[in-house]
């Protein structure tokens, strides 16, 4: 604990004055440099919502949230300390979630990776306050300019493997690694009080979520085969019928029939008759 590591260093400073000049102290080297960031790999969205109905399968409501009408739609709205609205189809581990925000009262949260003990959780209070936290431990903080009346702010918050980054408005504010990084879990948004008014009340919408591109596999297209030509025949006196349904193509339709009786006489139907004696004839598929 935090308490341990402070009675730890008092106890080797002591241990250091009493030590005389004869003695060696060998400082103990730590790797501190984190991981160099992730690079984003191509995405595809999955997830557009715009909220046009008062009503959303897709989204799980905590408490103190509501779909309102909004500007011609509808939107989230979380009013006082709210619980987690929660999009309930998937959970997801490398991500990009991006929605706008309106608010002059309450903190807007967005978290990824949820799960029930622990969260990457991006903040913005309506100063400009932006942090984004592992559980309750802070990763990094930035400013930006506070929120104006009904002004929409975008939010942006990614994880892909150890690198975490957050855009407001459009423009990258934090990059960050974590060498430890959470499993996969949900997406969610929740509103914290910024100042005492438990009526404060925080619109969201125009929710987006982005997972990587799956790299297309070709499948090799498959050797054609050859079709197999056979034929049924009949003799009623001089009239000859000449029957191709016996023919097959072991990887396709047939397409077409090509008859060629060796005496100038052509055909291109299924079935032939002739009313004259056959020398000799082919069929073609």
């Amino acid at each position: 604990t935090s308490g341990q590591i402070e009675v730890t260093a008092e106890v080797t400073e002591a241990i250091l004055a009493e030590m005389t000049d004869e003695a060696e102290v060998s400082p103990v080297e730590v790797n501190s440099t984190p991981p160099a960031p992730d690079t984003e790999p191509p995405l595809v969205a999955i997830v557009s919502d715009p909220f046009i109905a008062n009503t959303n399968p897709d989204w799980t409501l905590g408490t103190g949230w509501q779909i309102v009408p909004s500007e011609g739609n509808y939107a989230l709205q979380g009013t006082g300390n709210t619980d987690f609205v929660t999009y309930a189809p998937q959970t997801f581990t490398d991500l990009v979630v991006e929605a706008i925000v309106q608010s002059r009262q309450l903190t807007a949260e967005l978290y990824l990776r949820q799960t029930a003990t622990e969260s990457y959780r991006l903040s913005l209070s309506p100063d400009g306050n932006v942090v984004v936290y592992r559980n309750d431990v802070v990763l990094a903080t930035a400013t930006v300019a506070g929120s104006g009346n009904n002004q929409w702010r975008h939010m942006r918050f990614s994880v892909f493997g150890h690198t975490l980054r957050a855009a407001i408005d459009g423009v990258e504010v934090l990059v960050m690694t974590d060498t430890q990084p959470l499993p996969e879990g949900s997406v969610a948004f929740s509103g914290s009080i910024d100042r005492n008014n438990s009526n404060q009340k925080l619109l969201i919408d125009n929710v987006r979520i982005w997972i990587p591109e799956i790299e297309d596999v070709t499948t090799p297209t498959p050797e054609n085969r050859e079709p197999t030509a056979d034929f049924a025949y009949n003799c009623t006196g001089l009239v000859y019928t000449f029957d191709g349904s016996a023919s097959s193509d072991p990887d396709g339709t047939i397409t077409g029939y090509s008859w060629d009786f060796g005496d100038g006489t052509y055909g291109e139907s299924l079935s032939i008759f002739l009313g004259q004696q056959v020398h000799m004839m082919s069929i073609l598929l």
